[in-house]
């Protein structure tokens, strides 16, 4: 039903109504053109009664309808999604990853330095670097760079931390040991890149 509506609305070759569903999960976009308000309250009909015949209800606490225009914004799989401007002041939506999602890696890592805190350094580097490549290969994708620089940051320092307490010793060590040993020598992962860059969105309500 979903995919048939976004083709009837579709006008000039552009598709003024999409979605995107994983598992239980779904969001709807709409164009934010005036002339598609009444898009909004036909796609919620249409979507209940298609519900209805399978039995299923919406969880009316999660569900909600967000302007992007109007400086709203919302959260799928791990991301938030804006309305943004960039240098050009063109708009498009940005998608970055959720503040909870950087701080639940930094509880990760700091979990994995404290389970390992007698193993040797190679081992405890091959650990935090299998948790953040993870998290970095799916969140490398938007407008992550931003939060990668602050996970990063973040890793180098409890890293050198972790060792600096081994050897009884306080502070970072940032004169014992320079970046280039930190990730040359150490093996700390350090590919932070973005691997899709998606502005060109219209702007969707």
């Amino acid at each position: 039903m979903m995919e048939r509506a976004r083709e009837v609305t579709r006008r000039n070759g552009y598709y003024n109504f999409d979605f995107i569903r994983s598992a239980d999960d779904m969001v709807i976009l709409i164009h934010g053109h005036p002339k598609e308000d009444g898009l909004i309250q036909k796609v919620q009909k249409r979507l209940k009664e298609e519900l209805d015949k399978l039995q299923v209800q919406l969880n009316r606490e999660k569900t909600k309808v967000v302007n992007l225009k109007g400086g709203g914004c919302f959260s799928f799989l791990g991301f938030e999604f804006r309305l943004t401007r960039n240098r050009e002041g063109k708009t498009y939506v940005s998608k970055t990853p959720r503040k909870k999602k950087r701080q639940e890696i930094g509880k990760k890592i700091k979990a994995a330095l404290k389970a390992n805190w007698n193993k040797p350094l190679r081992e405890v580097i091959q650990t935090v670097n299998a948790i953040i490549r993870g998290w970095v290969n799916y969140f490398g994708i938007g407008n992550s760079n931003s939060t990668f620089n602050k996970v990063r940051n973040y890793l180098e320092m409890k890293v050198r931390k972790f060792i600096m307490r081994r050897k009884k010793l306080k502070g970072f060590g940032w004169k014992r040991w320079s970046r280039e040993e930190i990730y040359g020598k150490w093996g700390l992962f350090n590919d932070y890149r973005i691997r899709y860059v998606y502005s060109k969105a219209n702007p969707s309500r």
